[in-house]
């Protein structure tokens, strides 16, 4: 087992440009609920992005780019999550294949909670019925007569535009790991989540998003100019 040197963070803030949605998972529809709701705190009721979807999109975003640097062989084409257990990816975000796990990731995402200024502006919206979202509606066009189909339109939760997000992951600095390796990596995958976009619907125009005022254990990072660095 490598030993642990230290702890390094990232903070930032995200920002979401356009409508974005990941879905509770309802079960049931209330009356007078939407037809899709967005992931909520149970306690507070205001929308969060939880880190497993973080974690999930980016390790995706990074499988498909085939990302390599500096001594770890490109990820495996593979359906699932990569399970070769030695290059950049699975040595971030964790090996797919137990029997190649030979070591603990290195990410801890955190969840993304509303800054407190955003929940201050929308708070006034309470009063119209919106709390802490917005509602877009949406529907199904039948493609012979080019009308509405027949299931009606659908109502659709989603974080809104405008909204910032507390963003934190904390990654573990094990024993012969190459920091700075980890540090372009992770440029890389912000740039591409930047680029495609985050939760569902993103063909549609939902989910996009950017990063603003990032520090990498404090000291303020560009991911833009980390990212376009040579591996």
């Amino acid at each position: 087992m490598k030993r642990l040197i230290k702890h390094s963070e990232i903070t930032g803030v995200l920002l979401v440009q356009t409508g974005l949605r990941i879905g509770a998972g309802g079960s049931s529809l209330e009356i007078g609920g939407l037809d899709n709701p967005i992931l909520r705190h149970p306690t507070t009721r205001l929308p969060y992005v939880p880190g497993s979807s973080l974690k999930g999109k980016l390790r995706s975003l990074l499988e498909v780019n085939q990302y390599t640097i500096g001594s770890f062989k490109k990820p495996m084409a593979t359906v699932g999550p990569c399970g070769c257990g030695a290059c950049v990816v699975c040595r971030l975000f964790g090996c797919g294949e137990v029997r190649n796990a030979n070591e603990p990731s290195r990410l801890i995402f955190r969840d993304c909670k509303m800054l407190p200024e955003t929940v201050k502006e929308l708070r006034p919206l309470l009063s119209d019925g919106v709390f802490y979202s917005e509602v877009k509606a949406e529907v199904t066009m039948d493609r012979t007569s080019g009308k509405v189909g027949q299931a009606g339109p659908r109502s659709m939760d989603r974080i809104a535009s405008g909204a910032k997000l507390d963003f934190r992951v904390t990654i573990r600095i094990l024993d012969g790991d190459v920091e700075s390796d980890f540090k372009k990596t992770m440029a890389h995958a912000l740039r591409l989540l930047e680029a495609e976009g985050l939760g569902g619907s993103v063909s549609r125009g939902y989910g996009q998003v950017s990063f603003e005022d990032l520090k990498w254990d404090g000291q303020s990072w560009d991911i833009r100019t980390a990212a376009t660095a040579s591996p």
